[in-house]
């Protein structure tokens, strides 16, 4: 399988970094392209360093991560915490999107408890739509994106339910575990958050579950659901839709032959109930005729003729 590509776009440079990033190393590997588009730096997330001097560093960290994972990346110059949720930014992720052509889009859930994670959600959202908009009039020629997930973030944790579970290869997992500790405040080094210790093992509970090792998680637009994934894409989707017509025929086929040996069954007691009471019916009335001749023989020798004929037909 190869030629995915698949898009992750965040609020902040590191937040589909480590919430996608071991599935965007597996994607590479398996052949495919990658790319992180970061709306804005996340440059006032460091309480020491002054907003410019953590700019550069977030910008360098970010570019580090995507070479080492063998991803691609791009940077929109919104400012952290100031990103505007307006039909501008709109227009140029979907341009962004109208360039690229991804088959699939990451990005992050609807609720946060940082404003600008739910403004990204609903950015991507129109942004999505603006792109695969024939009739609008861009750069770049009108192009839809397939699939839409969203990610599985602590910070976006209020009504995220995961229901798409992508399995991952140890190879890819010890690239992303690798590449992400080059953030300093994965590290825990801003706030103290254990970032790279929490998204590590967040892959052993997101995974197990689902029968895996590992995992990273992800949930659906509504209408696709509980899916358990070795990557994104349309050709995985073809083989899951093959899967479930290959159960569903032979679902069908082993209800159809249970049916035919029931009403093969049925008809089968249904001609031996048949039989049985049509035999009955016949010995029945000949043992009646037998019984009412010999009885009325009697009876006429004995002078009671009449009465041996009522009985002979009650018989």
């Amino acid at each position: 399988m190869s030629g995915i590509h698949v898009l992750a776009i965040g609020a902040h440079a590191g937040d589909l970094d480590l919430t996608a990033g071991a599935v965007l190393a597996q994607h590479v590997m398996n052949g495919d392209r990658a790319t992180l588009l970061h709306l804005t730096l996340g440059e006032r997330g460091h309480p020491r360093t002054p907003v410019a001097e953590y700019a550069k560093q977030k910008r360098e960290e970010a570019e580090t991560f995507a070479d080492r994972i063998g991803a691609g990346v791009g940077f929109l110059d919104y400012e952290d915490g100031l990103l505007p949720e307006d039909d501008d930014v709109k227009m140029r992720v979907g341009d962004q999107i109208r360039e690229l052509r991804p088959d699939v889009i990451l990005t992050h859930w609807s609720a946060s408890i940082h404003k600008d994670h739910a403004r990204t959600h609903r950015i991507v959202q129109d942004a999505r739509f603006f792109g695969g908009l024939k009739t609008l009039e861009r750069e770049h020629p009108a192009y839809w994106a397939g699939e839409l997930y969203y990610a599985d973030n602590w910070e976006d944790a209020e009504g995220f339910a995961p229901d798409v579970f992508v399995d991952l290869r140890d190879e890819a997992y010890e690239v992303w575990s690798q590449a992400i500790t080059g953030y300093a405040f994965a590290r825990g080094e801003t706030y103290g958050f254990p970032y790279v210790d929490y998204y590590r093992a967040l892959t052993i509970v997101r995974g197990a579950p689902a029968g895996f090792r590992r995992a990273q998680a992800f949930a659906a637009p509504k209408g696709s659901r509980d899916l358990r994934l070795t990557h994104f894409g349309p050709n995985e989707r073809a083989s899951e839709r093959a899967d479930a017509g290959a159960d569903e025929r032979a679902n069908a086929g082993a209800d159809a032959g249970a049916d035919e040996r029931a009403d093969a069954g049925a008809d089968e007691r249904a001609d031996a109930g048949a039989d049985e009471r049509a035999n009955a019916g016949a010995d029945e009335r000949a043992n009646g005729a037998t019984d009412g001749s010999v009885n009325g023989d009697a009876d006429r020798r004995s002078g009671k003729g009449a009465d041996a004929g009522a009985g002979g037909g009650a018989t």
